[in-house]
């Protein structure tokens, strides 16, 4: 039985949950593929929750947003479950990847490992994204071959990241029941519930797959409604009008400093 939490044993292994639907074989063929360079065989898979499998009860009870997609209440309950099993197990840090991602040339052992010895060194609850976003605000670490680790300003995905053992705890206690998406880091960055990271190379990229939990169509953010909540949710966090200036003057900022190559 590979649907299990992956949790390995020995002191030189790396945590990590490959979330994926047990009838998705295809899925898991291509995921021993993506990881089988990275992580001892056999790859093992966590399993994934189908919203629209849900009954009305269920989703409900699981959810205060209707708002939200099935898929996308699948997913969000999916990456809970890998939190859930990452408290049970008392396991410091996680790589979390979904079904349908391609590896990059810089996916290698020794950078996944210096991303683990990164977020070990943080004190606060972390997520790193194992790819670019944009625009970068301050470099706050490197990790592998001189990647920088960027501060988060905009940007979503979770198809590829790692979280510390605080970064969990906080996302199941903020978000359950689910009232918004599993990627949402920089809204909780925002918050100043986590601290949201991403990297400047892509070691993972979306694969030509479609996601089994996520899918296409309507999705929240083309709400009103839901865009009134994370207003809402942020005030109630002591976001001011200062912050948000922030948010819309940070990134310009920057990327003038770093074309004066006055920082990297």
């Amino acid at each position: 039985n590979n649907m299990r939490s992956p949790v390995e044993t020995t002191e030189k292994s790396l945590h990590y949950y490959v979330i994926n639907l047990p009838k998705s074989a295809k899925r898991r063929e291509h995921m021993r593929e993506v990881l089988g360079p990275l992580f001892p065989p056999p790859i093992r898979f966590f399993t994934a929750v189908a919203g629209a499998e849900l009954s009305p009860a269920e989703k409900s009870a699981a959810c205060v947003d209707m708002d939200l997609s099935d898929t996308e209440l699948g997913c969000a309950l999916s990456h809970q479950g890998v939190y859930k099993a990452m408290i049970q197990a008392n396991e410091e840090y996680a790589f979390v990847f979904e079904d349908d991602i391609d590896r990059e040339a810089m996916a290698t052992k020794e950078a996944l490992a210096s991303c683990r010895d990164f977020i070990l060194t943080r004190s606060r609850p972390t997520v790193i994204t194992l790819h670019r976003q944009g625009p970068p605000l301050e470099r706050v670490g490197t990790v592998g071959a001189d990647i920088p680790v960027y501060h988060a300003c905009r940007g979503a995905g979770a198809y590829a990241y790692i979280l510390n053992l605080a970064a969990a705890k906080t996302l199941i206690k903020i978000n359950t029941p689910v009232r918004f998406e599993a990627d949402m880091w920089v809204l909780f960055d925002r918050a100043k519930l986590i601290d949201a990271y991403f990297l400047g190379e892509m070691l993972f990229s979306p694969g030509s797959m479609p996601s089994t939990i996520e899918g296409a169509g309507k999705r929240a953010n083309d709400s009103q409604d839901h865009q009134r909540r994370k207003t809402q949710f942020l005030r109630q966090h002591g976001y001011t009008f200062i912050d948000y200036l922030h948010s819309r003057l940070a990134p310009p900022y920057y990327a003038v400093l770093r074309a004066l190559r006055l920082i990297k």
